[in-house]
């Protein structure tokens, strides 16, 4: 039995909210610019803060996932990168929301590289190419769905 039809929905889909986060933030700066009266250069870090935690994270959590077991670290990435993006929602100032994106990161950086291992044990040989194909193709529409979506919500 494939079992990717229960999965790969799920992993599908915190990838394209985790690469999209990035690039629906530098659309709606502006709006935030206003609502915290903050420079732009200020502001910015919302962006690096992000970017920085990831980058920092993203290899030392595949190696702690495969200690602690990838779908316990996947689904805590989850409901870490989800209290990131309420605790984001619920910003009223800059440094609450670097916090909070710092803490969405963390998310991320759980999710990301552990999703694709998932994917690879979870598929059939027969299926690994399509299961890479998806994942890292829904990381690149991520990317580019971010600054439409970002149009949209601001």
């Amino acid at each position: 039995m494939n079992k990717t039809r229960y999965f790969l929905p799920v992993l599908l889909l915190a990838n394209l909210l985790c690469m999209m986060d990035v690039s629906i933030m530098t659309i709606i700066l502006p709006e935030i610019q206003t609502a915290f009266n903050e420079s732009l250069t200020n502001l910015s870090w919302t962006l690096n803060v992000y970017t920085i935690v990831f980058a920092t994270l993203i290899i030392p959590f595949g190696r702690l996932a495969e200690r602690l077991g990838r779908n316990k670290f996947v689904f805590s990435g989850l409901l870490v990168f989800g209290l990131g993006s309420l605790l984001s929602g619920l910003a009223t100032n800059l440094p609450f929301m670097l916090v909070a994106r710092a803490v969405q990161s963390i998310g991320a950086a759980s999710i990301v590289p552990t999703s694709m291992v998932i994917g690879l044990e979870k598929s059939d040989q027969s299926t690994h190419n399509k299961v890479v194909a998806a994942l890292a193709g829904v990381q690149g529409l991520a990317v580019a769905l971010g600054p439409t979506i970002g149009g949209i919500v601001s």
